[in-house]
């Protein structure tokens, strides 16, 4: 794949990570509510990130981490989202790491797996090292194999009937040159999710797919 191609996919990949997998839309009074603090700051948070104001929403999930003694999901999730959004991704996947360190339930270590998959697919290359890996980045063979086993990992936390994650490790797939199974994963969201978002996207790229 030409490198122009690369960082096209990887660009949809990073928009609906934003946009899907790591909105924080949903997250809106799922905070500790003993803690009227944490939800405060998690919800003052929220609006400085959907205003695409990163560095000021980092701090304040930063705050609400510290209030709640690290047990925050959301907050520790919202500063993963934040420094990802910031171009961090070394930061971004270390505290995805730590928010599914508390057992959070299916569904959102389905969530945390997906944003840490993602850091590894990132074009712009960094130099911080990912935490439980050994590898420096950037090697885009091992990121793009590492990115692809979060993703399966997300499909068995979400189970089958969660399309985004056939979605984005298609999309691993692809940017790895592996075709044939980047084929099977996008015709395995169509049969999930025929009419779904995505699902334009998914055909084009399987009409490209099948004519190179």
């Amino acid at each position: 794949m030409r490198e122009s191609g690369v960082v096209g996919v990887v660009a949809v990949i990073g928009i609906a990570l934003l946009s899907v997998v790591g909105s924080p839309a949903g997250v809106r009074g799922q905070a500790d509510e003993s803690n009227a603090e944490v939800v405060e700051a998690i919800e003052d948070a929220l609006e400085l990130f959907e205003q695409k104001r990163y560095t000021r929403a980092a701090h304040l999930y930063a705050v609400a981490d510290e209030l709640s003694g690290g047990t925050s999901y959301e907050a520790l999730m919202g500063l993963a989202r934040s420094h990802y959004a910031l171009g961090r991704m070394g930061v971004a996947a270390e505290y995805a790491f730590e928010a599914m360190e508390l057992g959070p339930p299916l569904a959102q270590r389905a969530e945390a797996c997906m944003l840490i998959g993602h850091t590894y697919l990132d074009p712009v290359t960094y130099q911080d090292q990912v935490p439980g890996t050994e590898m420096l980045v950037p090697e885009r063979e091992k990121n793009v194999n590492m990115a692809a086993g979060f993703f399966r990992q997300a499909m068995q936390y979400a189970s089958e009937a969660s399309p985004d994650a056939w979605l984005h490790l298609a999309q691993a797939f692809e940017l790895a040159g592996e075709s044939e199974a980047a084929i099977k994963l996008y015709q395995g969201y169509l049969e999930h999710d025929p009419e779904g978002e995505h699902a334009t996207e998914v055909k084009a790229s399987l009409k490209k797919l099948r004519e190179d």
